[in-house]
């Protein structure tokens, strides 16, 4: 390697820096993203400035292989600014080479303390023009084991003449995996000297101050930061085309009187209920299309993180924005003060959800085990609207901006026929799927042998099944399942050839074939009433016991009034008689459905922890009421003793022959011991 840091070295290898520059300027061809090679060359050997520049080369027999150009702020901080390798020498190693090897010795002859360099790289989805397949270029960086640095960084004009470039990666590369903790200061002040020194302003710079109040935001109250590994675009395999994911929500809300079901709830509800409940109504859906909006917007976070096997992944979003319809049904509860509001999001008809947006959207009532944070990232807004976050944008379609909301299980629904797989990744006949899911299931204890097989030979099963696990999940990393976990994770409650119904924990996921029901609900409904009622029944049990026993878990028993404790005894007792609502459906696959997933969301031990609560309350109130009794006991003997001194002491004063004292001796001592007695006979009858 020549080394290039003297004036003197410039003009000794002139002829391969001329080869270089020429590298230099094909290499990177948007013109706010290179500087004037003459200026870097101006920068050389300026020893006493707080800027210099190190140019090294690489070379053979044949000529110049590569080099890079590293920058350097006050001998403390190294931004390396290019690194170029000859179109014909690569996949050679030598970019590894000056990376892994040329770079720290060339940083550590300037500076030993240094522990790594700054680089920027192009985001391969913003990046229109460039001389390498920046994916290729970032798989690399990778395998050196350069890290990001989680900002969404922007490059100051490289001249006055040029602009704010923010198609870049911050990127550092720790000299060794000990050092990939970087110190929030260190990265401040090499963001400050990088824009002065290049003539960009930092004070009232919105892009500068952003950068650091991004950079202030992470591992708050920490003064060092984990370097992550650099983000990889997301790839969606298959776009499905008709789509249903049903997120519920429950509020308290005043009791509501009984109404008549709206017109396309009113035939499903009658038709689920058992008899009994047909006469006499414990809930009542309705379909509201006021509220329901067409063409709503799903804004997704340019970059989102998932965190699996001790491992965190960072993924870019093939789409940052997508058009969905939004379907709104209210079920009222008419024995609890409890409404259930069901937002159905569905595709555009002209539109569709991969299968990683379906995860994403599902991370509202799924596992939290890949800890996205997505469902506090992920907004929503009316076309041209404001940008909300679910919740909010809930409540603002309901009018519901003073209330709190509770979101809870969902539903995803859709129809295989409707799936599009690119690049034909998914080749399935559906009705054979379908059957052979149906007869492996029927006996969990014993999965279908050739099922197996076919998982394990059949990419498109392999794939597919994997997927509904992601689904049942609301997790990214399902590919990294077996059979074995398929079989654990995905639990049939109901099968044929064109219908699958799974349930895991909060999620109910059902497949189906050419449904037409579906695709006539989805005009108004927009999912199967056939999930939605019972879901909605499951949701406000879940609501109404948890909350439940928040009261009185939060509620310190020994600080409160005896009253305020008979009250909360009150609203408890009549949660569980009350509130929660039995098991009022009239078929097997609804009555099934029910009981299932009330031992799946914990319904009966959340019930039987509010008991233990009861029990304890209680104990407190029968402790206060032996007190009082205690003392009304004590204040009555009290009053005895002076009614019996008062009544005697003229009888005893006679016998002790008008001795006053003596006559109040005898009189204490008898009208002691008639109080004691008497105290003890009402201590006895407790």
């Amino acid at each position: 390697m020549i080394r290039i840091d003297t004036q003197g070295a410039i003009h000794e290898n002139r002829a391969l820096l001329s080869d270089f520059e020429q590298l230099y300027y094909d290499a990177f061809p948007d013109v706010n993203e290179r500087e004037s090679f003459n200026d870097i060359c101006a920068r050389i050997n300026q020893e006493n400035q707080p800027l210099r520049s190190v140019i090294a080369l690489t070379y053979s027999n044949e000529g110049l292989l590569g080099g890079m150009v590293l920058d350097i702020y006050e001998n403390t901080w190294f931004h390396l600014i290019y690194l170029l390798v000859k179109p014909e020498a690569r996949n050679q190693g030598i970019g590894k080479q000056l990376i892994c090897e040329e770079l720290p010795a060339l940083v550590g002859s300037i500076n030993s303390d240094c522990k790594g360099v700054f680089l920027e790289s192009n985001i391969p989805w913003l990046t229109h023009t460039d001389s390498f397949d920046p994916y290729k270029r970032l798989s690399h960086f990778r395998h050196f084991g350069v890290k990001w640095i989680p900002i969404q960084y922007v490059q100051p004009p490289l001249s006055k003449e040029k602009e704010f470039v923010s198609n870049l990666f911050l990127l550092y590369y720790p000299f060794s995996k000990e050092y990939s903790l970087i110190n929030k200061q260190y990265i401040r002040a090499f963001l400050y000297h990088f824009y002065v020194n290049l003539g960009a302003e930092t004070d009232g710079s919105i892009e500068y101050e952003s950068m650091l109040n991004e950079l202030n935001h992470l591992e708050m109250n920490q003064s060092t930061i984990s370097t992550q590994e650099i983000p990889i675009q997301e790839r969606s395999a298959i776009q499905f085309n008709r789509v249903s994911l049903c997120v519920q929500v429950s509020h308290e809300s005043p009791k509501q009187e009984n109404e008549v079901p709206c017109e396309q709830f009113h035939s499903y509800e009658t038709d689920l209920l058992s008899y009994h409940f047909q006469r006499d109504r414990p809930i009542t859906s309705r379909f509201l299309p006021e509220h329901s909006i067409e063409q709503i917007e799903i804004h997704f976070p340019p970059i989102y993180a998932y965190h699996s096997e001790g491992r965190t992944q960072h993924m870019a979003n093939e789409r940052t924005t997508i058009p969905a319809n939004i379907k709104i049904s209210q079920t009222h509860f008419h024995a609890s003060e409890n409404t259930v509001w069901s937002v159905t999001l569905m595709n555009c008809e002209d539109n569709y959800f991969s299968e990683l947006e379906i995860i994403k959207l599902s991370s509202y009532f799924g596992s939290s085990q890949e800890r996205t944070g997505l469902k506090d990232n992920i907004q929503f807004s009316k076309p041209g609207g404001e940008k909300m976050i679910l919740s909010d944008f809930i409540r603002s379609i309901l009018n519901l901006t003073q209330t709190s909301i509770s979101i809870g299980s969902g539903i995803i629904q859709l129809d295989t026929a409707k799936i599009l797989s690119k690049n034909n990744q998914i080749q399935i006949n559906w009705g054979a799927f379908y059957d052979e899911l149906t007869e492996s299931f029927s006996n969990p204890d014993s999965p279908n042998i050739a099922l197996n097989t076919k998982y394990n030979v059949d990419e498109s099963y392999t794939a597919f099944l994997n997927l509904m696990c992601g689904f049942a999940l609301g997790i990214f990393d399902y590919n990294r399942m077996g059979f074995d976990e398929v079989v654990d994770t995905l639990q049939l409650l109901k099968g044929d050839n064109s219908y699958l119904l799974f349930i895991n924990r909060g999620i109910m996921l059902n497949l189906c074939h050419e449904d037409e029901m579906f695709e006539s609900v989805r005009e108004h409904i927009g999912i199967s009433p056939y999930l939605l009622i019972p879901n909605a029944a499951l949701n406000n049990n879940t609501f109404y016991l948890e909350s439940t026993l928040k009261k009185l878990s939060d509620l310190e028993f020994s600080d409160q009034a005896t009253h305020v404790l008979l009250e909360v005894r009150k609203q408890a007792e009549h949660a569980l008689l009350k509130g929660v609502v039995n098991n009022i459906f009239h078929y097997k696959t609804e009555k099934n459905l029910f009981e299932f997933c009330s031992i799946e969301r914990n319904h009966a031990l959340i019930a039987k922890a509010i008991q233990g609560n009861l029990e304890e309350l209680q104990q407190v109130v029968d402790e206060r009421k032996t007190k009082r009794e205690d003392q009304s006991d004590l204040f009555t003997t009290l009053l005895l003793t002076v009614l019996s001194c008062l009544q005697f002491q003229g009888i005893f004063q006679s016998i002790a022959n008008d001795n006053f004292v003596m006559s109040w001796v005898y009189t204490a001592t008898f009208s002691v011991t008639i109080t004691f007695m008497i105290y003890t006979l009402l201590r006895m009858k407790k």
